[in-house]
């Protein structure tokens, strides 16, 4: 992995925006989650402020079968989205690319691919997107209106240490453990709520027009999207903790789920390793023909990332995630127990 110099995500930044030209179309991919919707409003505020336009927003599709046109686009910035997952598509662009990720990867810079993650200054580092996006344009242009939009991401995906200089005189938590139950805590769980009722775009315009805190957190949408969710999370709650399997040996907690909502399996997820910090767990969410696999442990004794890329999935240390053929469950978690045995 190569190793970033100070600046450098600067000048990256910069090369990019030289290549632009003024008659280019742009278009930003952004992850379906807390972390890249938050960044992706982030990203919009800042090229508006450079005055550069992004003509059109685009819910991460590397991980789907669908066809998506970008023949009309010279230029593409993508946020939060696992370079794995990008690796044919950049191979084959010729188009002008800003890549800003948090994700544990290799580095893909090349003539018109310009690619800026923490990790490669440090593996080890936990910066969500929002956190990286917001310091990144923060040098370039006054996004101080935006910062609780940055806070609100970096919670949203669970991020404490690295990011206290972000989090100062915002943040009322020792821990983080803590930091759900702070009002940012509670604004990441109502966006989360959103996406599941009413799917990233629409809640990534719900965020792009909210002009505050407050405002944001005070929307009937948002209000009434958490409600639904709540319900439905809470319902899923009872259901996941009669059917959940212990292995204490493993530190092992192990469920299935089939929600309502969509991101109801990932927030459980959380919640019960916030619990259990000492024990892995593993959620296994029914949709359709396939599972998605939710994994967490908030000790970080375990890779969690590591112990799915078992089944071409991965992740972070604390956090990661797979996908799997239903004819397949039985072999996977047989191949789970194997894996956590040899820990």
């Amino acid at each position: 992995m190569s190793r970033l110099k100070p600046h450098e995500s600067e000048r990256r930044l910069e090369r990019f925006l030289q290549k632009l030209k003024f008659q280019d179309n742009v278009f930003l991919v952004f992850d379906k989650d807390v972390d890249g919707i938050s960044s992706g409003v982030i990203t919009l505020r800042a090229f508006e402020k450079m005055g550069i336009r992004i003509s059109k927003t685009i819910p991460n599709f590397f991980d789907a079968k669908k066809f998506v046109d970008l023949k009309d686009f010279e230029a593409g910035i993508v946020v939060d989205v696992p370079t794995p997952l990008q690796e044919n598509f950049l191979r084959k662009t010729k188009k002008k690319m800003l890549i800003i990720d948090h994700h544990p990867s290799r580095d893909v810079q090349s003539k018109n691919v310009f690619y800026i993650n923490p990790r490669l200054a440090n593996k080890e580092i936990y910066q969500p997107t929002s956190y990286v996006a917001y310091k990144l344009f923060s040098r370039f242009v006054d996004l101080r209106k935006e910062k609780w939009i940055a806070i609100m991401g970096t919670v949203g995906d669970y991020a404490f240490e690295d990011v206290k200089d972000l989090y100062k005189n915002h943040v009322k938590s020792k821990n983080k453990r803590e930091i759900w139950k702070t009002q940012f805590g509670r604004a990441a769980t109502r966006l989360n709520s959103a996406i599941a009722i009413y799917g990233p775009e629409r809640s990534m315009e719900i965020l792009k027009k909210s002009a505050s805190f407050k405002t944001f957190f005070s929307n009937k949408k948002i209000e009434d999207a958490h409600k639904k969710f709540s319900k439905e999370f809470w319902s899923a709650n009872v259901r996941v903790k009669k059917s959940s399997e212990f292995y204490p040996h493993l530190n092992l907690i192990f469920a299935q789920v089939s929600p309502k909502y969509n991101r109801i399996s990932s927030a459980l997820s959380s919640k019960i390793s916030t619990e259990h910090p000492d024990s892995l767990v593993i959620l296994a969410e029914k949709i359709g023909e396939k599972y998605k696999i939710h994994g967490r442990m908030q000790n970080g004794k375990m890779h969690v990332g590591d112990i799915l890329r078992n089944f071409g999935g991965g992740g972070h240390r604390a956090a990661g995630a797979c996908t799997i053929d239903s004819n397949d469950f039985v072999a996977f978690k047989r191949k789970l127990l194997l894996i956590l045995e040899k820990k």
